[in-house]
């Protein structure tokens, strides 16, 4: 196991319980057994306990997932950092691209 610890959100952990549900699972003693003997601190019971108020909330989006349009998923950022208003790119320049490219593809032969 990594030394690193890595943490989700309350709403993420929702959204995989309300999958698992929507699926017809259940998450039973055994795993909550499992995640007190992954944790090392915490006992079966804790973990029972908090994740009430998850299951509650996966049983919401559970519901929501079946009406159109209901969870919409945040719009990504345009790429390529800073461009001009009107969309076009800065440098106006391919990336990678040499600055006499167009002139490097063709050969000159001279006798």
């Amino acid at each position: 196991m990594s030394a690193e610890q890595k943490n989700f959100s309350f709403e993420t952990v929702a959204v995989l319980c309300a999958v698992l549900q929507s699926n017809g699972g259940t998450i039973g003693t055994a795993y909550y057994d499992l995640m007190s003997a992954c944790d090392g601190k915490r006992t079966a019971c804790s973990f029972q306990h908090e994740f009430r108020a998850v299951l509650k909330r996966a049983r919401e989006i559970k519901d929501k997932m079946g009406e159109a349009g209901a969870l919409k998923p945040v719009a990504p950022m345009p790429k390529g950092g800073r461009s001009k208003k009107n969309g076009s790119s800065t440098s106006g320049k391919k990336r990678g691209q040499l600055p006499y490219s167009s002139m490097s593809s063709q050969v000159l032969i001279r006798d």
